[in-house]
């Protein structure tokens, strides 16, 4: 979770989902990946999910509403840790128990990629190696 610098929660300590239900949040819209986990973990302790909502999957949106106001929001972990770094914007101390799933790409084993589409998934495994720090080869699944 990440706020502006000097939001008012930044050096909270204790901070549960509780607190911060009714908070002013920008997310990814409902229907993502992203947003449908951020949901699940509000309902999972009975709660409903904040109401209080700008939907956005745009980083720059995200970054400029945030440092413009209170605003909260969940980014994935290599991306707010990247904001924190240049002093953009602050990880907020809670431990969120929202989890991304393993992910994959997916092609068909009887048709060859074009050389362009090689290309861009060469260039995916190796950002997926240099982000995550492993080699992501092939599996064929059967």
């Amino acid at each position: 979770m990440v706020a502006r610098p000097g939001h008012h929660l930044e050096n909270e300590t204790g901070l549960t989902l509780r607190a911060i239900v009714n908070a002013s949040w920008v997310l990814h819209p409902p229907g993502s990946v992203l947003r449908h986990r951020f949901d699940l973990m509000f309902s999972q302790i009975g709660l409903n999910p904040p109401q209080n909502v700008v939907n956005t999957n745009n980083f720059l949106a995200i970054s400029s509403l945030l440092l413009q106001s209170d605003m909260l929001a969940v980014l994935p972990d290599e991306v707010a840790r990247q904001y924190q770094q240049y002093g953009v914007l602050k990880r907020l101390p809670i431990d969120l128990p929202c989890r991304m799933d393993t992910f994959g790409i997916i092609t068909r084993q009887s048709h060859l990629l074009s050389p362009a589409a090689s290309v861009v998934l060469e260039a995916l495994r190796e950002a997926a190696g240099e982000v995550y720090g492993t080699a992501f080869e092939p599996t064929v699944a059967r």
